[in-house]
């Protein structure tokens, strides 16, 4: 999940997009309200400004990320990202080729298609978990083995269960 948020790496669809997008307009929408609330009080409360303020720096981020892979999906460059900066027919271009465009089929110079992607994670696993296992029953293979216990071993005479040690006649 912190990849989808904070990496501006490899491809998503459309359905991963809303998802994460969906919730960061709310919480951004949230941090916005609650900056002009605390501003147009008589009471200044500074920590809610510099929190919410924060809380919408870490929003812009993860949603530069989020579009960045979106745009990977359409096989364009990150820098489509300042499309957002035109006024008016920008933000509308990216809704419409973020939101509802397909993206590129089959892998693209950014990453695999994200619903291929979901096959290839599921057989690396596989191959990784089987490495694990076999380099584990070979460390396992070469211990020495545990020294056997003789045969016919015996307590030593005059031994009871609970009894203390002792030494020659004195004990301890």
């Amino acid at each position: 999940m912190a990849s989808i948020f904070f990496s501006w790496r490899g491809r998503i669809g459309r359905a991963v997009y809303w998802l994460c997008s969906i919730p960061l307009f709310l919480v951004g929408t949230g941090a916005v309200a609650a900056i002009v609330i605390d501003l147009q009080d008589d009471d200044l409360r500074t920590s809610t400004v510099v929190l919410a303020g924060f809380l919408l720096l870490v929003n812009v981020y993860c949603s530069f990320a989020i579009q960045a892979k979106r745009w990977h999906d359409r096989d364009k460059s990150a820098l489509w990202i300042l499309m957002n900066f035109v006024p008016y027919v920008g933000s509308l271009w990216v809704f419409v080729e973020c939101g509802f465009l397909r993206g590129t089929d089959g892998p693209n110079r950014f990453d695999l298609d994200p619903s291929e992607r979901r096959e290839v994670d599921a057989l690396v696993r596989e191959e990784v978990t089987a490495r694990i296992i076999r380099k584990s029953a070979e460390e396992y293979q070469s211990r020495p083995a545990p020294v056997p216990v003789a045969e016919g071993w015996s307590k030593p005479a005059g031994w009871q269960p609970g009894a203390r040690p002792t030494f020659g006649k004195r004990g301890l």
